[in-house]
């Protein structure tokens, strides 16, 4: 009952978008909406380290990451962590209250790229994603949008 909208019952992928949504506004709304693009610049050195990644060595020693998308949650998640925890030392000024819209604006781009890192590494073919969730982040121009979005919402807000 939990999971129906009105008669259309929501998958597993929308549920962890609104989540994520929720969490980073209620960030947002309690630290202020700098913590969010600190977020966001956080995704993008999730996206630089894990390229650098020694996969091989991973699957080889922790046989319970098997799949990409178990070591890249694992990884996202735990890089936001301590990255989150090392952001005292940037000092990043609090402007908690000041525009609520904007926070709400800025917390689903964050959690639309956490959402496309995070979807960019299963195969459609293998998982069944509902079809705005396929046509939000597997269109062909998705990887340049995602890539480009949070940066200018950085910029503009």
């Amino acid at each position: 009952m939990l999971a129906s909208l009105g008669g259309i019952s929501a998958t597993w992928d929308i549920i962890l978008f609104l989540c994520l949504s929720s969490i980073l506004f209620f960030l947002g709304v309690s630290k202020g909406k700098n913590r969010i693009k600190f977020v966001i610049l956080a995704l993008y050195i999730d996206i630089v380290l894990f390229g650098v990644l020694p996969l091989n060595w991973i699957d080889k020693n922790f046989p319970v990451l098997s799949s990409p998308f178990a070591y890249t949650s694992v990884f996202v998640i735990s890089t936001l962590i301590l990255l989150y925890f090392l952001q005292n030392i940037f000092r990043i000024e609090d402007n908690r209250g000041r525009s609520s819209i904007k926070t709400l604006f800025l917390s689903f781009i964050t959690a639309g790229f956490i959402m496309y890192i995070l979807v960019s590494q299963i195969s459609p073919a293998t998982t069944t994603f509902s079809a705005i969730i396929l046509k939000i982040f597997y269109q062909t121009n998705a990887s340049w949008l995602w890539n480009i979005i949070p940066i200018l919402s950085i910029i503009l807000f």
